[in-house]
């Protein structure tokens, strides 16, 4: 018998076998993590989730941030964007 082909050896599942295993099952977690989060809010959902918001939406339903709002944040963010 050849070692690194043999399932169990005196009764337990060998080290190289559990590793694929838990490596199989976390890429499958992860490929489902981020599958759901690819999904993009309806417009009804959006309002649902900013009740607070009582000023102008855009068409996908976000409220619309004035400028001068976001100015600040803006300059924070540049780097990342380039």
């Amino acid at each position: 018998m050849v070692r690194g082909r043999e399932e169990r050896l005196n009764g337990k599942v060998s080290v190289r076998k559990k590793t694929s295993s838990w490596l199989c099952v976390t890429a499958l977690l992860a490929a489902a993590c981020t599958w759901a989060q690819s999904g993009v809010l309806t417009r009804e959902l959006l309002i649902q989730y900013t009740p607070e918001w009582h000023g102008e939406r855009l068409s996908d339903g976000r409220p619309k941030v004035p400028d001068d709002i976001l100015r600040p944040y803006d300059q924070n963010t540049h780097s990342a964007r380039a």
